[in-house]
């Protein structure tokens, strides 16, 4: 083959893979089938000699995003019009993408993908605020085109096909090989072009989509899970990612107030959340309510103004009674933890083990679908437990090894007063995988009793004194995972 097969293998991986254990495989008459190892024991997890038959167009295979991360943005555009690809360039362009990070496949049929590929991983939801925007701006320029005739993926519950194969779909074998094409949309036909794709930066994407508007959108795709491209209709138990309470939505929404008619009491309730999210005392969040609400123009309500007031002193008594947050509100009540994750866990550094399970066991019982929480340096040193000037060094040295992710907040005000936000964490864990998986669930604890749940799910997981040998069980594990990825 023109290259090393292996390292266009890697490059595919580094590209495009964060979900192994779901997968779709096309069949010769181009419908898929959906490949889960949680529904299905005999499903192998997706693996590099699946990638080398897609190559040797012996198999299509297509692939998911992880649940709260991607590697990449994929267009799909599933009309042939050459136009609208090149709209999606010029919007990328002007939002400060340049076209060398932007590239286009055929997708085998009639249609396109256009893809943005990032250095490391960024979450799903900044992802899907990029693509909202996007489309947004190619609709408003090609206004005969459908919205569903572009599509947001890779995605957590629809699948994507992999380039460079074959789409089984069309008998045509002229044409059926997803190349990548050029500027002037001719197929470059050769593996080893991938070998040069470049990799946008992680911070200078994520930059450039905190600055983005938010377009208002009520969930993750217009197309229920399984309805394209004969996917399974076992995918519709995934649950589809709303994104009508990030911050930047209800941001926008506080700045520039209501635009759908309809809307007026679940605004209210995700305002009331941000502002307590930002600490403002329940009379100011109220103070500031009222004032919004006098704001609005009337086509968008039509319920009288001191009835509002009424509302709103209600959500507000509601909000701050039970002290919800964004990315918080009610916490779990019961929690799920597997032997994996233990061993997970134990696979890093003995010294921050206490403090990583603070943060594990405090995702589980508050994280958003972003898998993104809050958590105080004081929760993190009551929950390890440990001082607080080693939670604050922990978190630095997490962060460092690229453990966590920690999103800081800016300094605010209320008048006068300065405060500053709790960080938000989003967990970067290198999960381990075992033959022999347990799952347990547990009353969710109280930050004080972190580390002795984790005690008791350790004994649990690893029974018949099985624990006092975890370190040489994380060992073989790790081993066979690196034997089998070889």
């Amino acid at each position: 083959m023109e290259k090393d097969i292996n390292a266009i293998v890697k490059k595919m991986n580094d590209l495009f893979i964060t979900e192994r254990k779901k997968y779709i495989i096309q069949k010769e008459d181009g419908t898929y089938n959906w490949l889960d190892i949680k529904t299905n024991e005999n499903t192998k997890v997706f693996h590099d000699g699946m990638l080398i038959s897609h190559l040797n167009r012996k198999y299509t295979y297509g692939i998911f995003c992880g649940r709260a991360v991607t590697k990449f943005i994929s267009f799909d555009v599933d009309v042939p019009s050459k136009e609208v690809v090149q709209s999606i360039y010029q919007v990328l362009n002007q939002i400060g993408i340049s076209s060398e990070f932007i590239y286009t496949s055929w997708s085998g049929t009639k249609g396109y993908h256009v893809d943005v590929y990032f250095s490391e991983v960024i979450g799903y939801l900044n992802m899907v605020k990029l693509f909202d925007y996007v489309e947004y701006k190619v609709l408003q320029i090609h206004i005969h085109i459908e919205e569903n005739k572009i599509e947001c993926r890779p995605s957590p519950n629809q699948g994507l096909k992999l380039p460079l194969g074959i789409n089984r779909k069309s008998k045509d074998m002229n044409s059926n090989v997803c190349w990548y094409v050029n500027n002037d949309f001719q197929p470059i036909k050769k593996l080893d072009y991938i070998l040069d794709i470049k990799q946008i930066d992680k911070n200078q994407i994520l930059t450039i989509i905190k600055r983005l508007p938010t377009i208002e959108s009520e969930g993750v795709s217009k197309n229920e899970p399984g309805t394209k491209k004969g996917i399974s209709d076992s995918a519709t138990h995934y649950k589809q990612i709303k994104l009508s309470e990030t911050q930047n939505y209800l941001q926008n929404l506080l700045d520039y107030g209501l635009r759908k008619k309809g809307t007026r009491h679940k605004s209210l309730l995700g305002l009331a959340k941000l502002l307590n999210t930002r600490n403002l005392s329940s009379e100011s969040c109220e103070k500031e309510l009222r004032e919004w609400m006098i704001n609005q123009k009337k086509e968008y309500y039509d319920t009288p103004l001191e009835t509002c007031f009424k509302e709103i002193s209600r959500i507000v008594e509601g909000v701050y009674s039970k002290n919800i947050v964004l990315g918080k509100g009610e916490p779990k009540t019961k929690i799920t933890i597997s032997r994996n994750d233990l061993l997970t866990i134990h696979q890093y550094p003995k010294k921050f083990h206490k403090t990583i399970n603070a943060l594990f066991i405090h995702s589980k019982r508050f994280a958003d679908e972003n898998g993104e929480f809050y958590m105080t340096y004081e929760q993190i040193s009551k929950a390890a437990p440990c001082s607080l000037r080693t939670a604050m060094d922990h978190i630095k040295s997490l962060e460092e090894l690229k453990i966590i992710n920690v999103t800081r907040s800016p300094v605010l005000f209320e008048g006068e007063t300065p405060y500053n936000l709790p960080n938000i964490y989003q967990l970067s864990l290198d999960l381990v995988e075992s033959d022999k998986d347990i799952a347990i669930t547990v009353d969710a604890p109280v930050l004080e009793k972190y580390s002795h749940i984790r005690t008791i799910l350790t004994l649990k997981a690893f029974p018949n004194e099985e624990w006092m040998d975890i370190d040489n069980i994380l060992k073989k594990t790790l081993h066979k995972n690196t034997e089998t990825n070889k």
